[in-house]
């Protein structure tokens, strides 16, 4: 799919969703320009999360950072998920980040075909599958690492298009003070657009805690 097509169908989607479209938008990067994260990086990643999600759960703090140094994810997390696993900086321990964290998280395990279909929703993702895929890594994860496999570039790039656009219609309605569009959770999109901009690596930038996702 070029660039234009992916742009075109990305609009119909939005269309279907009663989803305001902003056609001077302009096209994502074309599938030979894009490199994605390496499976490694990205299961990394996705540790990272788990263990930020555990806490956040009410695993105890210093139960995951042994996790962390015995299953040497620790070097993967960002500046923000080691304050909260290794200072364990309290504000960042409520529902909000919970929430946040769970909806990257499941864009991340979706990627690495752990979840089978995504899908837009004005609900938030199911917070059992989030807490029963943090489990699983938390104590098989050597087991979770062996089957993971990382999508198609094609199908994340059909996300990333997706999800800029939306984006954008998110952020149009907050900035003019209209209502949200409908059948569309505003933290999930938000999440997701940062997942896949790293994914992407977008920008060129390594630094999670750094994404953009400018619309």
């Amino acid at each position: 799919m070029t660039p234009e097509q992916r742009k075109e169908y990305s609009e119909l989607q939005l269309h279907k969703l009663g989803v305001r479209v902003n056609l001077q938008l302009h096209v994502i990067e074309a599938d030979e320009e894009v490199q994605l994260r390496s499976v490694d990086e990205v299961f990394g990643r996705l540790c990272s999360l788990c263990s930020v999600y555990q806490i956040l759960e009410g695993r105890s703090a210093e139960e995951v950072r042994e996790w962390l140094r015995a299953k040497s994810i620790a070097p993967f997390l960002s500046q923000t998920e080691r304050a909260i696993a290794f200072v364990g900086a309290p504000e960042s321990r409520n529902k909000s980040n919970l929430l946040e964290v769970g909806e990257a998280l499941y864009l991340l395990a979706w990627s690495l075909g752990l979840i089978d279909v995504l899908k837009i929703s004005a609900r938030a993702s199911s917070s059992q599958k989030m807490h029963d895929i943090t489990q699983a890594i938390f104590t098989h994860i050597d087991e979770v690492r062996a089957k993971v496999r990382l999508r198609p570039k094609a199908v994340i790039l059909d996300w990333s298009d997706l999800l800029y656009r939306l984006h954008w219609a998110m952020r149009h309605a907050q900035l003019t003070q209209r209502a949200y569009p409908p059948n569309v959770n505003l933290v999930a999109i938000q999440q997701w657009h940062t997942v896949v901009n790293w994914l992407c690596r977008y920008d060129d930038e390594d630094d999670w805690d750094r994404v953009s996702t400018e619309t």
